[in-house]
């Protein structure tokens, strides 16, 4: 069910990825060609996959997924932290593009273009409670809003280089902490609090500062 979703969303995903990057000044200025958005696009789809299955093996105690195949075959044994997802990309893409002065441009292009694949998440996910479709609706149509904000910022240049990226952190990180919020099955290591919401915690926090900090021009 999952693979007949994921195959069409990941070719939005790219078509939207190359839209982007194709006439994008910052990119052409760095001389940074449109092959390579494509690979690092790849090597970094691969290392959030890993760091998402990662985050959820921990958050949620599945020894089960302690295999080299089940790790890998999500389609029988689903399960993706889009938090992990999100940080796993975001790391790869610092690693792989570290020292370049496009990297903040690049950073948002990446966090639109692979946008769909958090809605696709909202959609297949099930919030824990009475209320989990009216959540889950919720934060459906406030992605889809918060979809068509960012696609405007990127072109009319609303926001700095950056602030795209810390916007939908901060968006995953709350939704992933109002997630285990309502979960009562979630695992506690600290503060009656899971892995995933601690993690969020810190990551709203830090989201928030260095987007003021971004938005300010302030040197960071």
């Amino acid at each position: 069910m999952e693979l007949a979703f994921l195959i069409p969303v990941l070719t939005v995903c790219f078509f939207l990825l190359y839209i982007l990057c194709r006439q994008d000044f910052v990119l052409l200025r760095q001389n940074i060609s449109l092959s390579q958005i494509l690979d690092m696009a790849i090597i970094t789809i691969i290392f959030a996959f890993v760091a998402g299955r990662l985050l959820f093996l921990l958050n949620n105690l599945e020894a089960t997924l302690l295999h080299a195949i089940r790790f890998f075959y999500f389609i029988k044994f689903p399960g993706v932290s889009p938090l992990g997802f999100f940080l796993g990309g975001a790391f790869s893409l610092w690693f792989l593009m570290r020292g370049k002065k496009g990297i903040l441009r690049i950073s948002d292009i990446f966090s639109i273009s692979f946008l769909p694949l958090y809605l696709l998440s909202l959609l297949l996910k099930s919030y824990p409670g009475a209320t989990s479709f009216i959540f889950q609706i919720a934060a459906v149509f406030l992605s889809l809003a918060l979809f068509a904000f960012v696609i405007r910022s990127h072109y009319k240049y609303i926001l700095r280089d950056g602030s795209i990226s810390l916007i939908l952190l901060f968006v995953i990180s709350i939704d992933t902490l109002l997630y285990d919020y309502l979960n009562p099955e979630k695992y506690i290591i600290l503060f009656d609090l899971s892995i995933n919401q601690l993690l969020s915690i810190i990551l709203v926090s830090s989201s928030v500062i260095f987007l003021v900090l971004n938005q300010r021009k302030l040197k960071i």
